[in-house]
């Protein structure tokens, strides 16, 4: 059983503008075992660095940056997401949330030592149809913008969920990964699980279906899963120091 990110009984769309903190409490659930954070240092430490994150939703990465970074400034579309997460972490100075899309963020250029995206890139890849190329380079030439010489982007990205074998869950995402790595110079991550570990089996089925579908629910609740595994890699690459 693998994500698929336009399978869900609610669409997207709806659930990121009304459902904020249903989808918040399943984000929560994710990665239990604190791998995130683990391969995030692994890669980049954002101790003391101004952080520009991209489609930061409720905040999931947010959590384990602001901890650490001098500044987060993070950014998503959907403006009942920033309300929701403006409140969630109202009480660190150091992070601000705002309204904007991937395509134009309102800071300056070269104003950032690293911009963190996750998880929402396969989703512009599906809506861009044809253009879909087009619209990641405008995404990924606008996090180039905002860094200084030296400064690094890591995208996080799934390699499936409900399932202990890592791949590319359908073919629009296998294709965008392929053109990271061998087209746009990203360096693909060892993958690493970040399990949903939830409170019971009936929260399982209940934020399984509400985010992916009653198959994945119906998936969850046959094999007694309460802890759901995922997989995930990080996409990574530092800008030239001039």
């Amino acid at each position: 059983m693998n994500n698929n990110p336009v399978s869900s009984n609610v669409p997207h769309d709806i659930i990121y503008q009304e459902h904020c903190a249903v989808y918040d409490r399943l984000r929560t659930c994710m990665d239990h075992k604190g791998n995130l954070l683990r391969q995030f240092l692994a890669i980049q430490d954002p101790s003391d660095q101004i952080v520009v994150e991209f489609a930061a939703g409720t905040g999931r990465l947010t959590s384990l940056i602001a901890p650490l970074a001098k500044v987060v400034h993070a950014f998503d579309l959907a403006s009942d997401m920033v309300n929701y997460a403006r409140e969630k972490f109202s009480v660190y100075p150091n992070v601000t949330f705002d309204v904007a899309g991937n395509h134009s963020i309102p800071l300056p250029g070269g104003s950032a030592d690293i911009v963190v995206e996750g998880w929402s890139l396969g989703y512009l890849a599906f809506a861009g149809g044809a253009a879909w190329k087009s619209d990641i380079d405008h995404v990924l030439a606008e996090m180039e913008r905002l860094l200084r010489p030296g400064g690094s982007i890591l995208l996080f990205g799934t390699l499936g969920t409900g399932t202990h074998r890592p791949a590319a869950p359908n073919k629009v995402l296998a294709q965008l990964y392929e053109y990271l790595t061998i087209e746009k110079g990203f360096t693909q991550s060892e993958w690493f699980p970040t399990d949903y570990r939830f409170t019971d089996l009936e929260e399982a089925v209940e934020l399984t279906s509400f985010f992916w579908s009653d198959k994945f629910g119906n998936y969850v609740r046959e094999h007694q899963l309460v802890i759901v595994p995922e997989c995930t890699a990080i996409w990574h690459k530092t800008l030239p120091l001039s």
